[in-house]
């Protein structure tokens, strides 16, 4: 039976009446009482294996096991809003909960789990359905001694061709099941044939395109880039013989590097308002391995010839659209490093004011042209990939820049502080990750359901292909994912399974076409109870704030947004206790177990710099860029950093040898890790050390009377000496440091999209505005942002009622 957590009943009398009177009461509900998004299943702390063939509810996203995809899928590829979905429409209106699929297709898995097999049946030919072509998966029925099968999508009887042939056992299994790999495993590749795509593959090709303007040089920003490549390609590339690298530099001109002339030899556009390609594809990408003398040479003359030009401006769309132009005919990613607002040449762009809160904020969401928007379309025709790398403090307009992104399915990121000296590990980190893990070209996919479900729509990086089921990327990462929101459109038996096969055609970066194959089975059920128990909070999650941001981020300020999101969680828990507890505790705010954490969650998306106001007390300024960036990154996260994202992981850390955390497992051999504090100011001690990671950014915490001897393991002397002086977590040779670092960085975290850096902070500092289950007491607190997680429940509660 499925445990609740009640939040003891309280007065609400005395609290509305409290607050008449001008008083604010700062826990309507005690602290220790309300649910805590900290606590773990213990099922769920040791390492441990999740079989995806039992079809029972898979593990929370953000902790750690290990998957075997025995006919279903690692969850890491698809999971569902609920892993039990309604049985009809009317019985997904009654439990409330978006009927949704997860999907992210080049998810990392652990080391532990079996790899995707890769299949090439050669000249011979896929199996497919002949009706609706679906591929050939583990849940076919094999018939009429294995010469038929039927598919499970339409329930068409199609015949097995000669080559695939094998004869049945007594159990009607296959009897060469052991070389069939896409017959019991949940997730495989096939090598495509030369007619299943229309873009040839090419190895992949890599265009750096450099803001070199004066405000970059002078930043340390070029030289910071230069030593940054050179890392990541003396480490990941020095022996592939096949991926290329060019390099663009742009200022009020655009310049193009030859990297096949021997020499340095730059030849630079003076017209900014049309795109010209004075050398040939050829000259201006190079194999790394192969040219290592002249590509260097040339990356280090962004300096070296540059920092001698007072050059101010930025011509960003010449130079992206010139970059669109000699990857046109084979394709590949171009990455663009930018320092401020596109200001003179093609796509120039304007800085805009609104006034926080206030009706025409929303404006500050739309792009000002369509300039952008047309171009990230025409780099998506030609296969065309852009992530975006912005280091700025100033407003860089990346609502109509990010579009780029959005577009052709690339990364933008976002550095919004002084560049200097400190942050050279984290722009490296981010371009090494971005260079280094899993990466697809020219890509589309497909999402299949059996009869009962269609899909409604898709969340994510990329387009609809028009006319088609289709969607599609220029590029795709192991960091990329999907929401497929689904429709009921016929009823189903209950208990009777549903069927999902997502089909990725892709270009590997060796240019070889392949096919990712995902598939998934649920069962369906009336039984509101059901439903509920099987409920997934990291996809609820995802699910309402795409939905929410996507729809309403242009046509809603952020207070209006916030209420939005809130009074459809209110729907949620609304839904269960109408129709699973209908008589039970009529006086007490019940969650069902399964989202327990959902409310703490949200509280942390509503104050994060996503849904908060345009300005707030947090690490920088939250500008209409940090908001774009936020709503760039819930588009494209993985599911196991969207909690830390909005519930940052908060770890006591100056214990760690007082419990042998940070060490591996001798078991498991994974990285121990403390427990996690709850966000607020009571979980902080002034004896205590703590770290506090959001994703995005993080911080080493250390109280003003914490140990001294902790103290001098972790810090530099420099650090020592000048206390007050900003500065981030450079590891020693301690044992502490020891363990530390592999909190930091060790076990899931160097699978992060993102990679910040450490800052020190001292008790005090702005960093504990961001304990978000604290908020503001005092008169006349009504916006949610400002809540405390007591006052919070509270109005949850209240809504609650309200529908009730």
């Amino acid at each position: 039976m499925m445990t609740e957590e009640h939040v003891p009943a309280y007065n609400s009398a005395v609290y509305a009446t409290a607050t008449r009177r001008g008083i604010q009461l700062e826990s309507p509900i005690p602290f220790e009482s309300l649910p805590n998004p900290t606590s773990v299943d213990e099922k769920y702390t040791l390492h441990r294996t999740y079989s995806a063939a039992t079809g029972k509810k898979p593990p929370p996203a953000s902790y750690p096991y290990q998957a075997n995809d025995s006919y279903n899928c690692s969850p890491r590829f698809m999971r569902l809003t609920t892993h039990t979905v309604p049985i009809s429409n009317s019985v997904a209106k009654k439990v409330c909960i978006p009927t949704s699929l997860y999907f992210q297709p080049f998810a990392e898995i652990e080391e532990t789990e079996l790899p995707i097999s890769i299949i090439d049946f050669g000249d011979s030919g896929i199996v497919r359905c002949r009706r609706c072509k679906s591929f050939i998966n583990p849940f076919v029925k094999f018939i009429e001694q294995g010469h038929k099968y039927t598919c499970i999508f339409c329930r068409c009887k199609n015949d097995v061709p000669a080559h695939y042939f094998s004869p049945l056992d007594m159990n009607g299994d296959r009897t060469d099941l052991d070389v069939r790999p896409e017959l019991w495993r949940g997730s495989y590749e096939i090598v495509a044939p030369a007619d299943y795509t229309a873009k040839i593959g090419n190895p992949a090709k890599y265009l750096f395109v450099v803001d070199v303007s004066y405000r970059s040089i002078n930043s340390e920003f070029v030289n910071t880039f230069i030593s940054s490549v050179q890392r990541v390609l003396e480490i990941a590339y020095l022996d592939d013989p096949l991926t290329e690298f060019g390099i663009i530099a742009y200022n009020s001109m655009v310049h193009y590097f030859d990297m096949k002339s021997g020499e340095l030899r730059i030849i630079s556009s003076g017209d900014n308002k049309e795109v010209y390609i004075p050398l040939p594809l050829e000259s201006i990408m190079t194999n790394y391995a192969t040219a290592k003398e002249t590509f260097l040479l040339n990356l280090e003359s962004l300096f070296s010839v540059f920092s001698a030009i007072n050059d101010d401006e930025a011509s960003t769309g010449t130079a992206i659209e010139a970059a669109i132009e000699v990857l046109s005919e084979t394709g590949g990613k171009i990455l663009v490093f930018s320092t401020c607002i596109p200001s003179t040449g093609l796509g120039a762009l304007e800085t805009r004011y609104a006034v926080e809160e206030s009706a025409n904020e929303k404006t500050m969401y739309t792009p000002q042209n369509n300039y952008y928007t047309e171009l990230g379309r025409k780099a998506l025709s030609l296969g065309i990939g852009i992530d975006i790398f912005s280091i700025s403090v100033n407003y860089t307009d990346l609502v109509s820049l990010g579009k780029l992104c959005s577009i052709t399915g690339g990364q933008l990121y976002y550095y919004p502080w002084e560049f200097s000296a400190q942050f050279q590990d984290r722009l490296y980190r981010d371009l090494y990750r971005n260079l280094v893990r899993e990466n697809g070209f020219s890509a589309r996919f497909r999402v299949r359901c059996s009869h009962g479900y269609s899909i409604a729509s898709v969340l994510g990086h990329g387009v609809p292909v028009e006319g088609t089921p289709e969607f599609e990327m220029a590029t795709i990462s192991s960091d990329s994912s999907y929401i497929i929101t689904l429709e009921n459109d016929n009823n189903l038996e209950d208990g009777k399974p549903l069927y999902f096969q997502a089909v990725m055609i892709y270009n590997a970066k060796n240019g070889e076409t392949r096919l990712r194959i995902h598939n998934l089975r649920v069962v369906a059920s009336d039984i509101p109870m059901v439903i509920f128990n099987s409920a997934d909070v990291d996809t609820i999650l995802s699910t309402l704030l795409r939905k929410n941001v996507s729809k309403n981020m242009y046509q809603l300020n952020p207070q209006n947004l916030r209420e939005k999101v809130f009074n459809d969680v209110i729907q949620i828990f609304a839904a269960y206790k109408k129709n699973c507890r209908p008589e039970k505790d009529k006086d007490r705010f019940m969650v069902p177990e399964s989202i327990r954490h959902l409310p703490m969650l949200l509280l942390g998306s509503i104050k994060s710099p996503l849904l908060s106001p345009l300005l707030t007390s947090s690490p920088y300024n939250v500008l209409a860029d940090s908001r774009a960036f936020y709503a760039s990154l819930l588009n494209n996260i993985s599911l196991k950093d969207l909690s830390p994202l909005f519930y940052p992981h908060l770890y006591r850390v100056d214990n760690l040898a007082v419990y042998d955390y940070g060490n591996p497992d001798e078991q498991t051999q994974c990285i121990k890790f403390p427990i996690i504090e709850r966000l607020s100011i009571r979980s902080l001690d002034t004896y205590g050390i703590f770290l506090f990671d959001a994703v995005t950014h993080m911080y080493l915490w250390i109280g003003n009377n914490s140990p001294s001897n902790i103290i001098e393991e972790i810090l530099t002397p420099d650090q020592l000496a000048e206390p007050n002086r900003r500065w981030f977590f450079q590891p020693q040779e301690t044992p502490m440091c020891t363990r530390l670092v592999n909190i930091i960085y060790g076990s899931r975290r160097s699978q992060r999209c993102l990679a910040p850096n450490v800052e020190i902070v001292r008790e005090g500092s702005n960093m504990e505005y961001l304990l978000i289950e604290d908020g503001l007491v005092g008169t006349n607190i009504v916006d949610m942002k400002d809540f405390t997680s007591n006052t919070f429940i509270f109005n949850l509660h209240m809504g609650m009622k309200k529908l009730l």
